[in-house]
């Protein structure tokens, strides 16, 4: 087993596990029986998943070293731990092969730092409707539903207009319930009648061929798709719109010949103007987004 697969960080492995047990590539082999033992020579913030705060948490309950916290039962572990996943960690530092632990999405959103040419309102607003797009079409990739719409905003001082405000505030946000939908016309109705209206309006005191530096599209609360029950005495709700049969049609034909082959609005063109799949900090895209 190699040790990189089990939380610790490949860089640190090198230097902290070298061994007379090597592979011809190099790389150092820990089997099962070796721990955790091989691991008591690491320190604490050596496994991934322990920061600054962590540590300092692990030290006012008396843990002093991986060998210490490794040496507590899984449950006491897990409660030093505090938060999620800490008995789980015990677990594959030990060397046991734990399945992967299914996720859930909370919300779905795509954002774009703005080109200096694209920092006006209108230009702004055709970006920010290829994001409600891209957003809408993954929504519907991954069988999710929303429930809610958050548009924000940069810029370098908004004054006190928005919740996010205050004086010399940069950040504008806001957000309204939505009909549950997948649907791209449902959302990018509710962001041209309610979302993007009030943003323009803050922006009414900036310049208004230079008011935004960077826009995001969120769809929150979302359930998946197959989790929506209906009420028994709901009003009467017709048959799904043709557009949503379109969207999905649009979903199928972009994925078969490419991103932007089919879309809503006119993409802006131009490497700087790109608002496609991107490696962001907290997560890795899937390769389906790169043709949405």
């Amino acid at each position: 087993m190699l040790t990189c697969s089990v939380g610790i960080a490949p860089s640190k492995l090198v230097a902290k596990l070298a061994s007379n047990m090597q592979k011809p590539d190099g790389l150092t082999l820990v089997t099962a029986d070796e721990l955790p033992a091989r691991l008591h020579a690491l320190k604490l913030r050596d496994i991934t998943g322990i920061a600054k705060n962590m540590e300092r948490r692990l030290l006012r309950k008396g843990i002093f070293s991986v060998k210490d916290w490794l040496a507590l039962d899984p449950n006491r572990a897990g409660q030093v731990w505090g938060g999620r996943n800490g008995d789980r960690m015990w677990f594959l530092l030990h060397g046991y092969d734990l399945p992967d632990v299914p996720t859930t999405h909370r919300s779905i959103g795509h954002s774009n730092v703005l080109a200096p040419e694209n920092r006006g309102l209108e230009t702004a607003h055709t970006v920010v409707r290829r994001l409600a797009f891209k957003a809408s079409a993954r929504l519907r990739r991954e069988g999710y539903l929303a429930r809610g719409l958050l548009l924000h905003a940069q810029r370098i001082d908004f004054g006190s207009v928005g919740y996010r405000g205050g004086p010399g505030s940069r950040g504008w946000a806001m957000h309204t319930r939505i009909p549950v939908t997948d649907d791209s016309f449902d959302i990018l109705s509710v962001l041209e009648a309610q979302l993007w209206p009030a943003l323009a309006a803050a922006c009414q005191h900036l310049p208004r061929n230079n008011c935004l530096t960077a826009l995001g599209i969120t769809l929150i609360d979302i359930v998946p798709h197959d989790s929506v029950q209906g009420e028994l005495f709901a009003p009467y709700r017709p048959p799904p719109p043709r557009s949503a049969q379109l969207g999905q049609a649009l979903d199928a034909i972009n994925a078969r010949f490419g991103r932007n082959a089919v879309m809503l609005g006119m993409p802006l063109g131009g490497r700087d103007n790109q608002v496609g799949a991107k490696i962001a900090f907290t997560r890795i895209p899937d390769l389906a987004e790169f043709h949405e």
